[in-house]
């Protein structure tokens, strides 16, 4: 039984979203994240290797006047850097995919009150 690529690369960009796509654009670069870009970039449509590089490196960029404001620029470069790779890939990114690790928390979350409250016990 083989999966689907277009499946595949589904997965591999609802993983992306979760290693990266948390507050303030500050994720850890893990083998999985090498991993996800790396077959992101096999399946891309164009081969250029900016977006996944950039990603890779993180924004370099410090704002002279505000920790606050270096945030939202972290934020904006890691977010305009997984555009370019959903782009590369040939998939529009929309809230089904950003909002993803929220629905997946929110649903852990009701597993565990559930379970607590003792729901479905004889």
């Amino acid at each position: 039984m083989s999966i689907p690529p277009d499946d595949l690369t589904r997965k591999a960009l609802l993983a992306l979203e979760e290693l990266c796509g948390g507050k303030s654009g500050v994720f850890e670069r893990t083998m999985a994240l090498r991993f996800v870009l790396a077959f992101l970039y096999s399946v891309s449509k164009s081969k250029r290797r900016e977006p996944f590089d950039e990603l890779w490196h993180g924004s370099g960029f410090r704002h002279p006047h505000s920790k606050e404001l270096d945030a939202i620029c972290r934020d904006a470069h890691t977010n305009s850097k997984i555009e370019g790779i959903y782009r590369a890939v040939g998939v529009h990114r929309n809230a089904d995919f950003i909002f993803y690790k929220n629905r997946q928390k929110a649903l852990q979350e009701e597993r565990r009150r559930r379970i607590e409250s003792g729901y479905g016990k004889r």
